[in-house]
């Protein structure tokens, strides 16, 4: 058997084990996807928003004030078989500033990596369960206020502001609420603290506003 021919069994098989993967998964990820569309439905009722479809993953889009929020659910990068959901809206403000507040975890795997300017909080009890990783130590202090820190105690999401999340390169200014414990009360939770960091960085821009 020459070695076109192997590879071409190899392909084959490699094939027909995708398709019956499909087959034995695809009832069950129809009904997460239309779970998830129904999730944020609700939500659009109501905020205001509409949910789109791309492809089978469904899309909201709410406004709040000078921004819209956008709210859905994506694979970890570099790990097709776990997703997280998120929300995120891209910020007027501070779009050179970034930072990262991680969920820490007794885990070894799940530790907090690249982890490349930790910055220290005097809330002892936020310390404990959130690491923060951000340049500018003052800038995120400021931001992470007693009722930021307390909201994200009660539901332990992941945050990011800066680059969107799974990109190599692009836009700077978003900021992503994001968690892997997709629950349905989560997306309302994700909104509202979402909403909290765009009202946080409102109140810290000093920018001279020409009237």
């Amino acid at each position: 058997m020459n070695a076109w021919l192997i590879a071409a069994v190899i392909v084959v098989i490699i094939l027909l084990g995708w398709w019956i993967m499909g087959l034995i998964n695809g009832p069950a990820e129809r009904e997460f996807e239309g779970w998830v569309k129904t999730c944020l439905e609700k939500q659009a009722i109501k905020r205001g928003g509409s949910v789109t479809m791309s492809g089978r993953t469904a899309l909201l889009t709410t406004p709040y004030k000078d921004i819209s929020i956008e709210v859905s659910k994506a694979l970890v990068p570099g790990q097709d078989l776990n997703e997280y959901i998120y929300a995120r809206f891209k910020s007027p403000l501070f779009a050179d500033k970034s930072f990262k507040i991680m969920v820490d975890s007794d885990d070894v795997l799940l530790k907090p990596r690249f982890v490349s300017h930790r910055m220290e909080v005097s809330d002892e009890r936020f310390s404990e369960k959130f690491v923060v990783d951000a340049a500018d130590a003052n800038f995120a202090s400021n931001v992470l206020s007693a009722e930021i820190r307390g909201k994200l105690l009660e539901h332990a999401f992941d945050v990011r502001f800066g680059k969107r999340i799974g990109r190599g390169i692009g836009e700077q200014g978003w900021l992503t609420v994001f968690t892997s414990a997709i629950k349905e009360e989560a997306y309302d939770n994700m909104i509202a603290v979402a909403i909290m960091f765009y009202e946080r960085f409102q109140t810290l821009d000093t920018t001279p506003r020409i009237a």
